[in-house]
């Protein structure tokens, strides 16, 4: 259990911040979403049952909510990380408690974000004003505060959540009422219904 906390969440949550640095700040090769993310996440857990089922279901229900302009949807890649990695370790959650959890946590992690665009818009800013000035701007610098940023603010809030939500949700998920149980599970196996119209409404003819 130390080791888990100590070594193997703290890692599992580095490889997941650089990896949501696709969603936007780098590259934008789509690894960082969750069709690839979570079951790379699963597999380097040894769940990999829960990380292809979180993945599916989280990339056809998130199909259509991409960060474009000023929308700031639930972030999928932290929604992700989030449910495989409680679903995972010592305190491992039943992915259809997990799911849910991983969505909500997605959704929180948005309004983090939207003060981490702030704060880039400010190094934008500064940038304008040393060309106006007639200076160069430091842009290898501000860029890569940008990253930085980024990648601290999510691989700290995973494994905060995380390490603080699983216990917790674990010991609730097995002390509870025997009818979230049944309820919660029967809500994740239906998800694959609201998924698959997800991603056609996505898909649809504009």
């Amino acid at each position: 259990m130390i080791f888990w906390f100590a070594a193997e969440l703290p890692a599992l949550c580095v490889v997941a911040a650089l990896l949501e640095l696709d969603a936007t700040c780098v590259g934008q090769w789509m690894v960082s979403r969750p069709l690839v993310l979570a079951p790379l996440l699963g597999w380097l857990c040894g769940s990999a049952a829960a990380g292809v089922s979180v993945g599916i279901l989280m990339e056809l229900i998130t199909l259509d909510d991409l960060p474009v302009g000023s929308a700031m949807p639930l972030n999928a890649t932290v929604a992700a990380a989030s449910a495989v990695l409680l679903a995972s370790g010592p305190f491992a959650l039943e992915p259809a408690a997990a799911f849910p959890a991983g969505i909500a946590l997605g959704g929180a992690f948005s309004k983090v974000e939207v003060r981490l665009r702030s704060a880039r818009a400010r190094l934008s800013r500064s940038a304008e004003a040393a060309l106006n000035a007639g200076r160069l701007p430091k842009l290898g610098r501000f860029i890569a505060m940008g990253w930085t940023w980024q990648a601290v603010a999510s691989g700290v809030f995973l494994y905060a959540t995380v390490a603080a939500m699983g216990p917790i949700l674990s010991w609730g998920w097995y002390l509870g009422p025997a009818f979230v149980r049944q309820g919660l599970s029967l809500a994740f196996a239906s998800a694959q219904c609201l998924g698959w119209a997800t991603a056609l409404f996505a898909l649809r003819p504009r």
